[in-house]
């Protein structure tokens, strides 16, 4: 379990943006959620484990992950450890899950993660619907010289929130700053094919981090502004959607 586990804080945290997601877990594998709860449009979180490998059919929240981190790097929790699932009484008197257990083999270090109750779960994080389908224009395998390229640039003006794509003769291009003070621009990705008919403003605090996980990447950009980073891990599969400003 604590690949897994490592696995889902890694990818579910990367942004700092959510400290808890919801997991639905089912003989199918394991669903998990997070969006944000107060802005609107949303950044969405989605993630997608074939495995379950919590070995449960049930519905609940994951809280603090960053204490759940924290954990899961004690070198105490090794080969020898025991990981497991804590159980208590519902109101209806079923078993429900409740926890995480950690156990050193001679059980002289141990902690315990609690759950989110499914009822505040899915109060938190409602099923988002977008008002407006989104029309994927653009798809592409984002390069490891583009990714490289974007963390050069963000270095030299690391206080620019936002950046601006342009679609132009096949190259996908990146522009930084305010053209009457500091600015960059570069070639982000070369022979891509596709439209986009609006310059959209997109955060870089999101785009950063997510493109500099390890995993297979797929970047897919609509004619309303949302776009989706596709990683699969090894492990799982996510995808972040991230909505644009229009400029």
């Amino acid at each position: 379990m604590k690949d897994f586990l490592l696995d889902l804080v890694q990818y579910a945290t990367v942004t700092s943006t959510f400290d808890s997601v919801r997991i639905d877990s089912t003989d199918e594998g394991v669903e998990v959620t997070a969006h944000e709860t107060t802005q609107e449009p949303r950044f969405i979180l989605e993630g997608r484990y074939d495995a379950n490998f919590f070995g449960e059919n049930a519905t609940f929240g994951m809280p603090n992950l960053s204490k759940l981190k924290i954990i899961l790097g004690f070198d105490e929790y090794d080969e020898h450890a025991k990981i497991g699932l804590s159980h208590q009484k519902s109101d209806g008197g079923n078993d429900v899950v409740s926890g995480i257990e950690f156990n050193t083999g001679n059980d002289d270090f141990n902690n315990r993660y609690r759950f989110m109750a499914k009822a505040l779960i899915e109060e938190k994080y409602r099923k988002v619907l977008m008002k407006i389908k989104p029309t994927f224009t653009v798809e592409f395998e984002p390069s490891v010289n583009g990714i490289v390229r974007m963390k050069k640039q963000f270095q030299v003006l690391s206080d620019q929130e936002h950046f601006m794509i342009k679609l132009e003769n096949g190259n996908l291009n990146v522009y930084i700053g305010d053209p009457s003070t500091q600015n960059a621009n570069f070639t982000f990705q070369t022979n891509v094919s596709g439209t986009l008919s609006k310059n959209w403003l997109y955060p870089s605090k999101l785009f950063l981090p997510i493109l500099d996980l390890p995993g297979d990447k797929k970047i897919r950009l609509s004619a309303e502004g949302l776009a989706e980073i596709h990683i699969d891990s090894g492990l799982s599969k996510w995808v972040y959607k991230i909505p644009a400003l229009s400029k």
